[in-house]
């Protein structure tokens, strides 16, 4: 059966599927095998059920993945475009989110060391005079 991930809750490790049936299945992070999911993704399943639910889903296959439409401000339009720049096939990722703060704070301590330089050698000149 086929359907559509509606709520997953990584850190509690569960969610839901909207079978192509309109029913709701329950998924357990056991019944991954190793796929991660999240809100919207088209996955495959097989309908099972317990003595606590009638509709559970196992053998959980991600199928597609949509595309991210984000309520983007000026800030995020410039990072997504810096990073379509470095290659069409880059998706954002967690990676990029743990690389960008390392890149603003190069960038504090540059400009931080710029102006120490600037005011070093304001100094030097004061005490020359």
């Amino acid at each position: 059966m086929y359907g559509r991930v509606t709520k997953y809750f990584t850190d509690r490790g569960y969610g839901f599927i909207r079978g192509e049936d309109s029913n709701s299945y329950f998924v357990h992070h056991s019944q991954l095998k190793g796929e991660h999911i999240e809100r919207g993704y088209y996955v495959s399943f097989k309908p099972y059920k317990t003595d606590r639910s009638d509709f559970n889903a196992g053998d959980i296959a991600v199928i597609e993945v949509p595309d991210k439409q984000s309520n983007s401000t000026t800030k995020k339009k410039k990072t997504q475009n810096r990073i379509s720049s470095k290659s069409s096939k880059h998706k954002s990722c967690n990676a990029d989110k743990v690389i960008r703060p390392d890149k603003q704070f190069q960038k504090f301590i540059k400009k931080f060391m710029e102006e120490k330089e600037i005011n070093t050698n304001d100094n030097q000149k004061h005490e020359r005079s």
